[in-house]
């Protein structure tokens, strides 16, 4: 479990949040409000830097992709800047130092995976808590995952529990569904099945293929609640639709009566 809460981190993207207010920015406009000392603009700005992009817009790019951009190195028909990290660093300092939260889990990121700067986990971990003690649930998630694999801080479970959990409660799947792993397996707290299908329904419904299948499972083995074979099957399709591999192994057990 700790290897898979490892890698769900590297999927984590820039917080875009702050970016629909500049929808019908450019990026030199964006530059001078950042140069004016405007906290937003420049986090919007380090965001162009790491993007490639001149103008960034809302329904447009997406967390996903602007991780993307930034470690793989992609570009659309609308890239016309030379990405460049150090500056979106720069920029994302400038904003975080002022407060503005989005850029604190910014440059936390930065500073995690070595975005314009060396790598270093220690400042990662104190600007993914500054984010996170103001609501940021890209920061508290983060914080749930270094908690709980003690990488590159000591392992601590009860904080990574409390971390998911404020995460988990505005609504993330991937903390709900680390709820729904902790609270099956009893990681740090009294195994219960009851808790765990409750959390990974949660993910479950907001389309996260494991949480479909482990949502299924539970109900089709009748662990967390009574029994339900139609409820447990209408979840591993949901789940198989996605093409999650164990859930098409489940329906096709399932039909053969044999799960």
């Amino acid at each position: 479990m700790r290897t898979n809460l490892v890698m769900a981190l590297l999927a984590a993207a820039l917080s875009l949040s702050a970016a629909e207010n500049y929808q019908t920015g450019n990026f030199e406009s964006c530059r001078r409000a950042a140069e004016r000392g405007d906290a937003e603009a420049q986090n919007i700005l380090g965001l162009l830097y790491a993007n490639g992009r001149k103008k960034i817009s809302g329904d447009v790019i997406t967390r996903k992709a602007a991780l993307e951009l930034i470690l793989l190195g992609k570009k659309t028909e609308q890239a016309r800047l030379d990405p460049d990290s150090k500056a979106a660093f720069q920029w994302f300092s400038k904003a975080a130092q002022q407060g503005n939260v989005d850029a604190q889990y910014n440059l936390g990121y930065c500073h995690y995976k070595a975005i314009g700067t060396i790598k270093n986990p220690g400042e990662a971990f104190r600007w993914f808590s500054k984010a996170a003690e103001q609501g940021h649930v890209e920061g508290q998630k983060s914080l749930g995952v270094m908690y709980s694999t003690g990488l590159y801080i000591p392992r601590d479970d009860r904080q990574a529990i409390a971390w998911y959990e404020k995460a988990a409660q505005q609504g993330d799947p991937f903390a709900q569904t680390s709820l729904g792993m902790i609270h099956e397996s009893g990681w740090g707290v009294p195994k219960n099945d009851a808790a765990a299908l409750q959390w990974y329904r949660k993910a479950a419904e907001q389309d996260d293929p494991y949480a479909q299948y482990k949502t299924g499972i539970l109900y089709v083995t009748g662990r967390g609640d009574r029994k339900n074979l139609n409820e447990g099957l209408k979840w591993l399709r949901k789940s198989a639709a996605w093409g999650y591999e164990p859930a098409r192994r489940a329906v096709a057990n399932l039909a053969q009566n044999s799960l």
